[in-house]
């Protein structure tokens, strides 16, 4: 699930022939650009949701692992993550695992909010050294004097990195961990093992692994 462009999918056809693999994304420009590099999985423009009405062919659970990549943070509400993770439940195999990584968690939301936020304008303006993605310098170039989302600054070291406060769905880790008690039988919750990222941005993004459906 959140295939994108299908990067991790036609790895995984590479890696793996034996699998049989399905790939969904919300973005159907996304899922045009998968099926150019995916050759033999089956891709869907939808969400898991749908998906399980329209194309799930099952009564019980067909698959033995469900990726979730980048896609928390788009959920409009509390709500719909237990549809997704009651959805997601329905379509695994008995033993199946669900692995939902690079989720913004709330309590890393509440964080930011204590330290004083920022603008990239203000930002620009002061003297202050602050590493800036490339991807947003572009942007600033964009928008020029026009006004922008709070930021704030996080400190590693001698280096200091923007941070972004976005208006997405942020992950109750302990509602994770609760669902998986009851349904699964093992639960895990990581931190990206990305070597070039600070250990903050890894905490504010973590993975979570319920392994084992009962």
């Amino acid at each position: 699930m959140g295939c994108g462009t299908g990067r991790i999918v036609s790895n995984l056809e590479a890696l793996r022939p034996d699998y049989d693999i399905v790939g969904i994304d919300f973005s159907d420009e996304q899922i045009l650009a998968a099926q150019s590099v995916c050759f033999r999985s089956d891709l869907f423009a939808c969400d898991s949701i749908e998906y399980e009405k329209k194309y799930f062919s099952r009564t019980s659970g067909e698959f033995d692992l469900i990726f979730v990549h980048g896609v928390t943070q788009y959920f409009p509400s509390n709500d719909y993550l237990f549809q997704f993770l009651n959805s997601s439940y329905r379509m695994l195999k008995t033993g199946g695992n669900l692995i939902l990584i690079d989720c913004s968690v709330d309590w890393y939301l509440e964080e930011m909010k204590s330290k004083p936020q920022v603008t990239l304008l203000s930002i620009l303006k002061s003297r202050i050294r602050v590493l800036v993605p490339k991807f947003i310098l572009s942007f600033i170039r964009r928008i020029k004097k026009k006004s922008v989302e709070g930021y704030v600054v996080e400190s590693f070291g001698n280096i200091d990195l923007l941070v972004p406060i976005f208006d997405g769905f942020w992950i109750n880790p302990q509602s994770i961990e609760d669902y998986s008690e009851r349904y699964f039988t093992s639960y895990q919750m990581n931190f990206q093992p990305f070597k070039h990222k600070p250990i903050r941005y890894k905490k504010f993004r973590p993975i979570f692994q319920l392994q084992g459906k009962i």
